[in-house]
C-alpha cells in the first residue's frame, strides 16, 4: 500500500516552509526548488537544488532509492509548474506547450507515490467566486495551477490536503499559525476519516512531523 502524500497549500508568509523545522533532519530530503533559503536554522543536510523537470524527477528518484530517506518534500511544486511551463513557452509553440507541460505535471504528480516514502508538496492558492444554477454563489480556496486541464483537480492526486491558518490568538495577542485539516466550506482541505478529531482538531499546529506522526500512529492502529 502507498505511503499517504501531502499536500500543503497557502499564502506567502503563512508558514508552509516553517512547517518543516521539526521534521527529522536525517531522514528528510528537501527538494528545493525555490532556492532562497528557509526560514528556519534548523540544517537539513538532504537538500537538492532543481529548477527544471528533469532535475525534479532525478532529485525524487534519488530520495526513492535512499533508505535512509522517509520523507521528500518539494518546496515548492507552484515554482516548479511555473519553470516548467517556462520552459515549454520557449521549447514549443501552439498546442504542444499546454501539452508537454500537463505531461510533465502528470509525471511529477505521478512520481509522488510510495509505498516506503511519505511525500509533501508545497502549493500557492487561488481563490475563486463560483456561481451555482440557482443564483447563489459561495468562495472556495484551492491549489492554484496554470491550464486548464489541472484546474481544481491537483488535490485529488493528495491523500491529505492541509491549508494554512493565520489567526490572531485571544489570548496572547500573537499570531497562530495553523493548518486547516478538513474542509470547511471555504478551504478545500481534506484529510482521512479519524486521523484528526473534526471538533478538537479542525486546527492544529502547523508541524508537518505532528503530521507524520499522526499519519503512523493512525495507519498502525487499524
Amino acid at each position: 500500500m502507498n505511503q499517504p502524500n501531502i499536500l500543503i497549500v497557502g499564502s506567502s508568509g503563512e508558514g508552509k516552509s516553517t512547517s518543516m523545522q521539526k521534521l527529522d533532519p536525517a531522514t528528510t530530503l528537501i527538494i528545493d526548488v525555490e532556492r532562497k533559503g528557509f526560514p528556519f536554522r534548523t540544517p537539513f543536510p538532504h537538500v537538492i537544488e532543481v529548477t527544471t523537470l528533469e532535475q525534479c524527477v532525478k532529485a525524487i528518484n534519488d530520495g526513492k532509492s535512499n533508505a535512509a530517506i522517509k520523507v521528500i518534500v518539494i518546496d515548492s511544486l507552484s515554482k516548479l509548474f511555473e519553470n516548467m511551463l517556462d520552459y515549454c513557452r520557449t521549447a514549443y509553440k501552439g498546442y504542444d506547450i499546454y501539452s508537454r507541460y500537463n505531461q510533465g505535471v502528470r509525471s511529477v504528480l505521478n512520481l509522488m507515490r510510495s509505498d516506503s516514502k511519505i511525500f509533501v508538496g508545497i502549493m500557492l492558492p487561488e481563490i475563486l467566486h463560483i456561481a451555482t444554477a440557482d443564483g447563489s454563489a459561495f468562495n472556495t480556496k484551492r491549489a492554484a495551477v496554470a491550464g486548464k486541464e489541472w484546474e481544481g483537480k491537483v488535490e485529488k492526486e493528495f491523500t491529505i490536503v492541509l491549508h494554512t491558518s493565520v489567526r490572531r490568538n485571544t489570548t496572547t495577542k500573537l499570531m497562530d499559525y495553523k493548518f486547516v485539516t478538513n474542509n470547511d466550506g471555504f478551504s478545500e482541505a481534506k484529510s482521512p476519516i479519524g486521523m484528526f478529531d473534526r471538533e478538537k482538531e479542525f486546527l492544529v499546529d502547523n508541524d508537518l512531523d505532528l503530521v507524520v506522526k499522526r499519519i503512523a500512529s493512525y495507519y498502525q492502529s487499524k
